[in-house]
This record gives C-alpha cells, structure tokens and sequence, in this order.
C-alpha cells in the first residue's frame, strides 16, 4: 500500500497512529499521507492603490511572498510620480508580504526607451533613484 501510493510503512502509521503494522486488517480506511507542496516565491503586481489595493493584498497575502505596486513612473528629472502606496504596504507589511518597488519607464502612450537612457546615462539623476535599485530577494518569513 505505501509503495502504491509514494510513501513509507512509516509515515502511514504515523499519520493513523499504527503502533503495529500487523493490526491493518483488509478494507480499513487508512488516510494517506500527502506528499508535502514545493515552496515557491510569488509576486504580485498591482495597479489598485489606496484602501482598494491593500484589501486586495489582504484577500491574497496567503499566497504571495511579494507584492509590487505598479508602478513608479520615472520622470524626466529623475524624481518618480507619487502614487497611493502607503496602504497597500501596509497590508503587505501586516500579512508577512515584502512590497517590492516596480519602477517603470513607460506609459499608456510611451515606450519610454528615450526616457530610461536620458535617466540612467546621467550620473546626477541615477544618484537622485532609490537605493538600492536592484537588490537581491530577501527570503520569506
């Protein structure tokens, strides 16, 4: 039966409290034991803000391990548009869900190729980004 079914002799007896194998007897219902999940990291972007968006994370925090408001437009100068980002963080924060900064250059209207080049050639406005821009994943809680 546990060979049938991937597991050990073990693990169904512990998970039916079987002191001794021999006392299974034909035709009894024994649970088998599930095969653990893999873990997996899963973001997702959002472009909800305010009290809408952080209902959203809180409807799915369970699956996520990042959320990305999307997203932080790069200006012409350097500086990013604001948007309403706080509650959305702070649903994230409060559901062990790291909120990760999406920055985009582009538009509904706009590539934006001419707008991350005139940025990211310009010493005094990549010092003007946040820092770091690229960091590597944290590991989820």
């Amino acid at each position: 039966m546990a060979r049938r079914y991937g597991t050990t002799v073990q693990a169904i007896m512990k998970t039916n409290r079987i002191t001794d194998p021999s006392s299974i007897y034909p035709r009894q219902i024994v649970k088998i034991p599930q095969k653990p999940k893999p873990t997996i990291d899963v973001n997702g972007f959002t472009n909800v803000y305010g009290q809408a968006g952080a209902e959203q994370v809180r409807e799915v925090a369970y699956d996520l391990t990042y959320v990305s408001p999307f997203g932080y437009r790069m200006r012409q100068d350097g500086s990013l548009e604001v948007i309403d980002d706080n509650p959305t963080i702070q649903a994230a924060q409060s559901t062990r869900v790291v909120p990760m900064m999406c920055i985009t250059n582009f538009s509904a209207t706009e590539a934006g190729t001419q707008l991350a080049h005139t940025i990211l050639s310009d010493l005094s406005l990549v010092l003007l980004l946040p820092l770091p821009l690229i960091a590597p994943y944290p590991s989820h809680p």
